[in-house]
């Protein structure tokens, strides 16, 4: 499975999140924003509280590389 996301790729309008990604690459990065970030859920909750975080740097360096090295194993 390869793993491609670029600015035609998603889109954002409003609360909706558009994307050509499958469901388990949008299963994975679920996963790498629950780990290194501690977001439970990308889904829109029209709240603030839910929708908006704030994150340390460290924590949004370590979702990148994780995000990063999640791609460069799919493209092997």
């Amino acid at each position: 499975m390869k793993l491609s996301v670029n600015a035609d790729d998603i889109k954002q309008t409003g609360a909706t999140m558009k994307t050509q990604n499958t469901a388990a690459t949008l299963s994975l990065i679920e996963q790498i924003a629950s780990q290194h970030l501690g977001i439970d859920s990308l889904q829109t909750q029209h709240s603030d509280h839910l929708d908006f975080h704030e994150v340390s740097v460290w924590s949004l360096a370590s979702a990148l590389q994780a995000s990063f090295d999640a791609g460069k194993t799919l493209n092997k």
